[in-house]
Formats: structure tokens, C-alpha cells, sequence
């Protein structure tokens, strides 16, 4: 029988907490890492987002983002950010131009979660980006798009992320093009 798979609703701090909770004691793992990790709300991000600022690590939360998730993505989104630190993704292996850089971590890291615990949108190699609405797109923008959804569709699985940063380095026009993902 298969389980009806209900997003979250509305996260509040109380709600992210318990889900934190449950996070960290189903994935014992990434439990070190969090304990960590001093977790921000924020409505300047559209997804989530982990930082070193300072000596002090941040992940940033968008609650209405958290609202469309399932238990189970939210688990597979806690786990990306955790690899971000894990893998020093944002500290000693950091490069630029930053928009690329986030593009090929995220690669690298989607690589080894499974596929039904990443939020809907991710970047996984192998697989076409999904572009929800264009309707606010120029026609360059969706080429662009289409450019850059047909070379992550290229890309096999398991590399690093330098591997990742190297092959979107080739191509001039796609850091314009990750500007619209």
C-alpha cells in the first residue's frame, strides 16, 4: 500500500524544532554536525542555506520553503546542508564565482542522497532541471535555462565537486544562465 505523503504546513519555530529533533535522533550521524549548527529563520533565502561567519556556523531556514516539504525531504535537506559542511564546502574548498560553485556542491552532495529525499527543484546530475514557470522568462532566459538543464542532464553522478566546478567552467554563458535557476 502506498503512504500518502503529506507536506509539512505551516513551519513554526516550535515545529522546526521538533522536526530537528526527530532529524537528529533518526540520523545519528549528522546529530554531531547539528549540535553545531546555530539554526536561523529567514525569509531572505528561497530554500535554506549554511554559512561559517566569524567561527560560527549558520544554517538558514526558510519557513514557507520548510512549508512544502514532506518529513522525509526535510530529512534529505537537512542531510545536504550538513554535507555542505562536512565535504568544507563553504570554508576551506570554497571557490568562485560563488553561483557556480553552489551549483557544482549541490551536484556533488545530490549525488549521494536518494533522489525521493531531496526537495523538489535540486540539482542532480544526469537529470533535467526543473523549471516550474517561465512566464516571467525572456526568451534568452529560457535558452539559457535549457543550456544549462541539458549540461547538468549530461553530467554522471559521483564526482566532486570540483569536478562539477571544472565542467560548468567551460562554458562562458553558464554562469549567466545559472543566474536564472
Amino acid at each position: 500500500m502506498e503512504e500518502k505523503v503529506q507536506n509539512l504546513g505551516e513551519v513554526t519555530q516550535k515545529k522546526f524544532d521538533s522536526l530537528m529533533v526527530s532529524f537528529l535522533l533518526s540520523e545519528p550521524f549528522f546529530s554531531s554536525i547539528m549540535s553545531h549548527v546555530r539554526k536561523v529563520k529567514t525569509e531572505d533565502l528561497p530554500t535554506a542555506g549554511v554559512t561559517v561567519k566569524d567561527g560560527a556556523i549558520n544554517l538558514y531556514w526558510n519557513p514557507e520553503f520548510a512549508a512544502k516539504l514532506t518529513r522525509k525531504t526535510f530529512f534529505g535537506l537537512m542531510k545536504h546542508e550538513c554535507y555542505h559542511l562536512i565535504f568544507k564546502h563553504v570554508t576551506a574548498r570554497k571557490q568562485d564565482p560563488h553561483i557556480l560553485w553552489n551549483i557544482a556542491t549541490d551536484l556533488a552532495i545530490n549525488s549521494i542522497i536518494p533522489a525521493d529525499e531531496l526537495p523538489e527543484g535540486g540539482l542532480i546530475p544526469g537529470e533535467p532541471l526543473l523549471i516550474k514557470d517561465s512566464s516571467h522568462m525572456t526568451e534568452e532566459m529560457i535558452e539559457r535555462s535549457k543550456k544549462m538543464s541539458d549540461l547538468i542532464e549530461s553530467f554522471p553522478k559521483m564526482k566532486s565537486s570540483e569536478w562539477y566546478m571544472e565542467m560548468l567552467l567551460q562554458d562562458p554563458e553558464i554562469e549567466e544562465a545559472a543566474k536564472e535557476i
